[in-house]
């Protein structure tokens, strides 16, 4: 009986044992497998794209690299959604709209096709087994679709969808692919409406891009970029009344290394141009502190980057600059683009203001290059308005361009805002501009192209006869008030006509530079394609001979 307990007990101790053991093997099991889970998932996240749901840029290049060999007669289609920021800032779900959005793209996709979102309002699309024209198609059923789609239930959503088709890459330099596809649209002027082409001249630009970025860290560490000043002359009294700052990249002997147009792209989509606007505005604060110094009674301006725009660390970096250089911020105007501020009219008017605190002016370049935000205007305390040259691409010759800056001038002029009209070039333009207004700036080539510090230090005393010039807006301001006082609608409601006929000038505006762009577009494409024959041509000759 005694062996039998015994027996049972050793039983009972070895079965306690063992389920205790069991346990331990099932937790060190789950712990294992929730540590590969969750290396896995950190794997799966370093190559996703979390709002979207596709593959991101480091995802699409691993996916390249491995299925590359696979893929016959392939092309990579680069999408870009031109207003997608704006329509994203004020979406309720950002990331129900980007699912949407890359599903669009998703649907009809092969086995071996598949979708990345590279930038925040671009796609990249790999196609195997399609040519060039398979490409195009899927291009256009694509725009049809997302034009046709409601990502917003209370809110119609149109994009502005561009693509560039890159056709068999080279899939064993994926980085090298990527790059070329995404630089078509940017480069490309061989297009049919809004699909773009690989061509020779993307590959220059790119080759070009290599070369700035090598050699950028040099060039800012020799002092290569280098500030010229475009002077700012009043209509009204023909003084110069101040200066904007324009970053020039220089060799050794002062020709041209790049043009801006070249590099301040480049510096742009990959981040230093924050160097270049802290280095612009340490020669601002000099220059303006030198002008100071010898009696001038001017402003200087310089531009801040988007990259910038909310920086805390730009804020306290020039403030320092200040207090080394010595100069005075109330002198200083903070330049900022408005396509800096198209996220939402509360936070352009916060960073303003925050601007504004510090002692600084603060202006809105290139205004009317975008669609305006009017609204943004009326809220926000800027100084300074800056038309952007679109106003005056016809020198205001042109009937319908005349009565959009007439139109806008006014609007500005009531905003308490010192207007400023860029890219000015003739004598008759300036005329046309007096007769609307003297209160202007002007800011162009008839007075003066960029220039070096030192000339502009000698401009800067020179005083422009401008009595020629005559302000006719007087009669035509009495017309315009009578008919007010007869509209029946109250001033309410005549606000609302004023606003309503501005904002389809304005469309007019965009409608018009819309048609130039598509004639600068006509123009490059006819000139590559002239530059091709001539290529054809000489190598025709090379073989002869």
């Amino acid at each position: 009986m005694i062996s039998i307990l015994s027996l049972l007990a050793i039983t009972f101790r070895w079965y306690h044992w063992g389920i205790i053991i069991g346990l331990g093997a099932i937790i060190v099991m789950a712990v294992i497998l929730m540590r590969v889970n969750t290396r896995i998932q950190m794997k799966v996240s370093f190559y996703m794209d979390d709002e979207s749901g596709t593959y991101n840029l480091k995802g699409l290049e691993k996916y390249l690299s491995k299925k590359g060999r696979a893929l016959r007669n392939s092309c990579l289609v680069a999408i870009e959604l031109k207003n997608l920021q704006a329509v994203y800032q004020f979406h309720p779900n950002g990331v129900e709209l980007m699912h949407n959005i890359a599903d669009v793209f998703l649907r009809g996709l092969g086995k071996l096709d598949t979708i990345a979102r590279v930038e925040l309002n671009k796609f990249i699309v790999v196609l195997e087994g399609r040519s060039q024209d398979l490409a195009k198609n899927w291009c256009k059923e694509k725009t049809e679709i997302i034009n046709d789609a409601k990502f917003d239930p209370h809110v119609a959503t149109k994009f502005e969808v561009l693509y560039g088709i890159r056709e068999n890459p080279d899939y064993t330099h994926p980085a090298t692919a990527i790059d070329e596809t995404l630089g078509i649209i940017g480069f490309s002027s061989m297009q049919e409406g809004n699909v773009y082409f690989y061509t020779n001249e993307v590959k220059s630009a790119l080759d070009k891009s290599d070369m700035i970025n090598k050699y950028k860290e040099e060039a800012l560490e020799n002092h290569e970029f280098v500030a010229y000043v475009q002077p700012k002359v009043s209509l009204k009294t023909g003084k110069v009344v101040g200066g904007e700052v324009l970053c020039r990249w220089l060799n050794p002997d002062f020709s041209v290394r790049f043009y801006p147009n070249e590099f301040v792209p480049v510096f742009e989509h990959g981040g230093f141009i924050k160097e270049i606007d802290i280095e612009m505005f340490r020669q601002a604060a000099m220059l303006s502190r030198n002008m100071a110094a010898k009696g001038f009674e001017m402003d200087i301006s310089v531009n801040v980057s988007k990259q910038n725009f909310n920086s805390q660390e730009y804020m306290q970096r020039i403030m320092t600059i200040l207090s080394e250089v010595g100069a005075d911020p109330t002198h200083i105007e903070i330049e900022i683009t408005e396509s800096a501020a198209d996220i939402s009219s509360s936070f352009i008017t916060n960073i303003v203001t925050r601007f504004k605190q510090f002692g600084f002016k603060l202006a809105m370049d290139d205004f009317g290059k975008e669609y305006s935000s009017i609204g943004l205007l009326a809220n926000t305390p800027f100084d300074v308005i800056k038309m952007d040259q679109v106003f005056f691409k016809k020198n205001l010759a042109d009937e319908k361009e005349y009565l959009i800056a007439k139109n806008m001038i006014k609007l500005l002029s009531k905003l308490d805002v010192e207007i400023v009209c860029e890219g000015i070039e003739t004598k008759d333009a300036i005329g046309r501009l007096a007769s609307i207004s003297k209160d202007v700036v002007i800011q162009g080539y008839v007075y003066s192209k960029p220039i070096t510090l030192a000339e502009f230090e000698a401009f800067a005393r020179k005083e422009f006869d401008v009595s020629q010039y005559k302000e006719i807006e007087e009669e035509k301001q009495v017309v315009f008030v009578e008919k007010q006082k007869d509209n029946k609608k109250g001033d309410d409601s005549s606000d609302e006509d004023e606003l309503t006929e501005l904002k389809a000038q304005i469309e007019a505006m965009k409608q018009m530079l819309m048609n130039n762009k598509k004639e600068d577009a006509k123009a490059k494409k006819k000139a590559e394609v002239s530059k091709l024959k001539e290529e054809l041509e000489q190598i025709k000759k090379n073989a002869k001979e």
